[in-house]
């Protein structure tokens, strides 16, 4: 089955503050010189292309990812562009797949031909060593160990290692053995479970066992039994948040008693209207600063995604706020790569990016540092107690960096 695709231009020019439109209106400012050509970038024009599933297993945790990039194009284009060029991005579904991911994205690099990729995807195992191959720059989720063996591919927060932040959390909250859930049959988030259990342990949370999960074939219940039976006191979600809602009823219902639940997804606060009382009590750990925080940057970014990408609703979304920040760190690179940008310029931009804050929304990172250095530092979150909001519970809680196994 053909991969779902999208297309939509946009407008951008700029100093180092960049902005990008809608596709569907004109671009601003003085035309860039005629001899700049490069793949994606002509005398007029700069193509980057988004991948993310949009469809497949637990596709719903990202939704609302593409609504990010609508809203950092359009920022960019209200403050007029990167040098008198008009943007276009295109993108792609790799449908949680890895298969998927290679043919699409190698349709975004060979057939639309851009300079730069945003992915939001959690297979970009199986295009990394492609796109390594061809030079392009490529900014995104990182949560695989590929996010670190490659020099064209950038994060903003590592989750590709392991450390015992998760685990000092859960420790904190009572927690004594954890019963890890994770979805059937995919690949990455087997990997991840791995190492939040080696997080776990070293917080000294005894790591009781991981459960593969499929909604469509199986019952909620068997969760229930099998946290039972590992005699665990906290569940460890790495599934779609509503698939969860369902699994927190069922273990109610069996009388289990949960000192902590703690959910990879689900800062998302479109969620709570349908499935917030049953995850009331629900901890989210976050790689950016949460937006109940306040502040001038997360007033631009609610603003941006009001005037942009309005069909996301509320702006609370973990993934929209990722491909956000994913977006505005290629598009910076792109500026800041000059008059006649090329993948290896944009490169080389990125790789320069020391002290990246995404201009508030998170601590300030060295970008190429944090290929080889995962996030130690989290912030979390918990569903209050009637289930309409979140508190915060932790702004910045740091811990240790794992050896590599």
């Amino acid at each position: 089955m053909r991969a779902l695709a999208g297309r939509c231009a946009v407008a951008v020019t700029l100093p180092l503050l960049l902005a990008t439109t809608s596709a569907c209106s004109g671009s601003s400012g003085a035309p860039a010189a005629e001899s700049c050509v490069a793949p994606g970038v002509t005398a007029d024009q700069v193509k980057i292309g988004f991948v993310y599933p949009d469809t497949g297993t637990d596709a719903g945790a990202f939704s609302a990812a593409r609504g990010g990039v609508e809203a950092r194009v359009g920022l960019a284009n209200e403050q007029g562009g990167i040098n008198g060029r008009e943007v276009s991005y295109e993108w792609r579904d790799d449908q949680m797949s890895t298969e998927t991911n290679r043919r699409v994205v190698g349709e975004l690099v060979e057939d639309v031909s851009i300079a730069g990729l945003v992915a939001t995807s959690f297979t970009m195992s199986g295009s990394a060593a492609y796109l390594a191959e061809r030079g392009v720059p490529v900014t995104g989720a990182g949560t695989e160990p590929v996010w670190s063996q490659y020099e064209n591919m950038f994060v903003f927060a590592n989750m590709s290692g392991s450390v015992d932040t998760w685990g000092r959390y859960l420790r904190n909250n009572g927690g004594t053995r954890a019963l890890i859930v994770i979805p059937e049959n995919v690949a990455s988030t087997a990997i991840y479970a791995d190492r939040i259990s080696l997080g776990l342990r070293a917080a000294g949370v005894v790591p009781a066992g991981i459960v593969q999960f499929a909604e469509a074939s199986q019952s909620p219940q068997r969760v229930a039994e099998a946290f039972a039976a590992t005699d665990a006191d906290v569940l460890v979600s790495i599934i779609d948040p509503p698939v969860l809602a369902g699994i927190l009823n069922a273990l109610r219902n069996a009388g289990a008693t949960l000192r902590a639940t703690l959910s990879v997804p689900g800062y998302n606060a479109n969620l709570l209207g349908r499935y917030g009382p049953a995850l009331a009590g629900v901890s989210i750990m976050s790689y950016v600063t949460p937006l109940e925080l306040g502040g001038p940057a997360a007033e631009q970014y609610a603003a941006a995604i009001a005037h942009h990408a309005p069909q996301v609703g509320n702006p609370e979304q973990e993934f929209t706020i990722r491909s956000y920040i994913e977006t505005d760190m290629l598009l910076r690179a792109v500026a800041a790569a000059g008059e006649c940008p090329d993948r290896e310029s944009v490169i080389r931009a990125l790789d320069g990016m020391r002290d990246y804050d995404a201009g508030g929304l998170i601590q300030p990172t060295d970008v190429s540092g944090r290929r080889s250095q995962p996030q130690n530092c989290l912030a979390f979150v918990r569903v209050n107690d009637a289930g309409s909001s979140f508190d915060v519970v932790d702004r910045k809680l740091c811990g240790s960096v794992l050896p590599a196994r």
